[in-house]
């Protein structure tokens, strides 16, 4: 996977999980929120919310007994009300709190005649049934709010049935920080009791049923008579204190639905910042760091300093111990590859570079030295033959302008070599090749070479096939492979160097080559046999040698779509052999038929 897929997918996944952490810190927080929702609405009118949070705790045990949530348990009693749980029969299975007023066994019609009115009963009555292992089982939450009991009260001393007096009824008012109304039947009131200022003097149908259901919500419980015969209402405010103060959430006591929002949404924010600040810290470890390191390797190679930089223990930073890349560079492991791969063909280049110029200013050297020599012996002869004092004979005349004339070709021959290994490197030499069969080629070639006077004492002997062997070629430069390589094959072996020709056609490859029993070369200068300004001998030591024949060989082998090979140990001899593909014989082939 390259790096910008690696990349993408990294991003994609990484904002995926941060987006699915996000979307569960929301649904947590709701959940949460929702979860203190109920239980300060538990805590505020537990006779509204409580009893059916109870009735959904039911369970049965394993010996059939029945449980409900002990912390709920508490809250009854911190509400001051009771319950009781009875089975269809009316029989009371369980109980709580309950007092001495309340029956302890039920007739079939006895509890919907006090839930719905038709029957006295001294508590507000709340019924709940559910279905536990196929039996009905009805739950009773009773309650006498305090506001209620301080009303009847109130209301039954000043009728006169307990003796108190006015000030008696005031005191009962004030101890519980209450006040009382009395309405007519338009809600104009008509007198009050410990009023305070701005309390309102009309109250609306609905005025009334709100503040009955919602105390909470108007900060004051509110008990009502309705008399039917005057059709007088009674009114009892008192402040709104929850059975309990409020809930713990986060290490807060939280007594409004505001400040339960107002954690949530702080605490959502916070986390928030936590994941992105961790988010930040760990895309500068994992991308920040490696891009930091690509940079400072990118600086050292253009300084010309090609090894990755190390940490003090001499290790890489991209690299474990074992050699293997560390996590948060394996997002980038094509391009530190494409780097390292970079840094060695530039060092490599660098290197090849330093031997070139010196293999260059060794050529330059030698190949002055060669230029120099014939030059020399050109300006001598010249003067010799210019100068007026000496009257030369013909013959003599004749042998020096020989002389000048071989230094001059000798001359013109290095030039050549030069502008052709040039050529070559450029790929502007242009080849015209023809097809031919090689072995006619090959033995003609051979002969006119080893007439040469430098090589009329050489010993060489062919080896080829003896069906056809046709193969398209520069006659001109394939000969000039050829005698490069016969030539240094005799001019640097001793005399007696037997040299063998051999021509094959095998495993869709066509092969000439030629091995002399010659003594051979080392490792380092077969190395360097093919490189161009290397010699392998001193110029002194041969009178022809530029030090670019075995390399224009190899480009012209390459020009033809071969390629070279070279063996050889110290004593041993020396093999040569350009190879090429059947395949493009076939090809051409071909193609000259057409």
């Amino acid at each position: 996977m390259k790096t910008s897929r690696r990349l993408a997918w990294h991003y994609g996944w990484q904002w995926l999980v941060v987006g699915a952490v996000l979307l569960c810190t929301v649904f947590a927080a709701f959940l949460w929120v929702a979860d203190r929702m109920i239980a300060l609405d538990l805590n505020r009118s537990f006779a509204r919310h409580g009893p059916n949070q109870v009735s959904e705790s039911l369970s049965m045990d394993l010996h059939g007994n029945v449980r409900w949530d002990d912390e709920l348990q508490d809250q009854v009693r911190a509400s001051g009300g009771w319950m009781q749980l009875i089975d269809e029969e009316g029989n009371v299975l369980k109980s709580f709190e309950t007092p001495s007023d309340v029956p302890t066994h039920y007739s079939a019609g006895e509890v919907a005649a006090y839930a719905q009115g038709k029957s006295p009963f001294p508590y507000d009555l709340y019924i709940y049934i559910k279905q536990l292992d196929n039996r009905a089982v009805t739950l009773l939450y009773g309650v006498n709010p305090k506001d209620e009991r301080l009303l009847e009260t109130w209301l039954a001393a000043r009728s006169g049935d307990t003796g108190d007096g006015a000030d008696a009824l005031e005191t009962m008012l004030e101890k519980h920080q209450a006040w009382v109304q009395r309405l007519d039947a338009d809600g104009m009131e008509l007198a009050s009791w410990n009023k305070p200022e701005d309390a309102p003097n009309r109250y609306s149908l609905q005025d009334i049923v709100m503040q009955t259901m919602y105390e909470e919500r108007y900060g004051q419980r509110v008990a009502y008579r309705y008399d039917t015969a005057s059709r007088e209402t009674w009114l009892l405010h008192m402040p709104f204190s929850p059975s309990v103060p409020g809930v713990k959430a986060a290490g807060f006591t939280i007594e409004s639905y505001d400040q339960l929002f107002v954690i949530a949404i702080a605490g959502t924010v916070a986390f928030m910042l936590f994941v992105f600040i961790m988010m930040a810290w760990w895309q500068s470890s994992r991308l920040a760091r490696p891009l930091q390191h690509v940079m400072k390797w990118t600086e050292s190679i253009s300084s010309g300093h090609y090894e990755e930089p190390v940490n003090t223990r001499g290790i890489p930073h991209s690299e474990r111990k074992n050699g293997k890349l560390k996590r948060n560079y394996r997002i980038y492991g094509d391009i530190m590859q494409s780097l390292q791969q970079m840094a060695l063909r530039l060092k490599s280049a660098d290197e090849e570079r330093i031997r070139h110029e010196t293999y260059r200013e060794e050529w330059l050297a030698g190949l002055s030295h060669d230029l120099k020599t014939p030059l020399a012996s050109i300006i001598g002869y010249a003067h010799l033959l210019s100068a007026k004092e000496y009257a030369w004979e013909p013959e003599e005349a004749s042998e020096f302008v020989n002389i000048m004339k071989q230094k001059a070709e000798m001359m013109d021959d290095l030039i050549q070599d030069l502008n052709l290994t040039y050529q070559l490197q450029s790929g502007s030499l242009p080849l015209q090749r023809e097809l031919i069969d090689i072995r006619h080629w090959l033995t003609e070639t051979l002969q006119d070479i080893f007439v040469l006077p430098q090589l009329s004492e050489a010993e060489f002997e062919t080896f080829f096939p003896e069906q056809e062997v046709l193969f398209k070629i520069d006659t001109r430069y394939f000969r000039r492979m050829v005698d490069n390589v016969c030539m240094n094959a005799f001019l640097h072996n001793p005399p007696g160097t037997k040299l063998k020709v051999e021509l094959m056609t095998e495993d869709n490859k066509l092969t000439l080559s030629f091995t002399d029993n010659g003594k051979g070369m080392d490792a380092n200068t077969l190395k360097r046999l093919f490189t161009r300004y290397y010699r392998g001998r001193t110029t002194d030591e041969t009178a022809k040698g530029s030090g670019l024949g075995l390399a224009i060989t190899k480009q012209l082998v390459e020009a033809h779509g071969g390629s070279v090979e070279a063996s050889s140990t110290l004593g041993g001899g020396t093999l040569i052999a350009f190879h090429f593909l059947l395949e493009v014989v076939q090809h051409e082939l071909i193609d000259s038929q057409m």
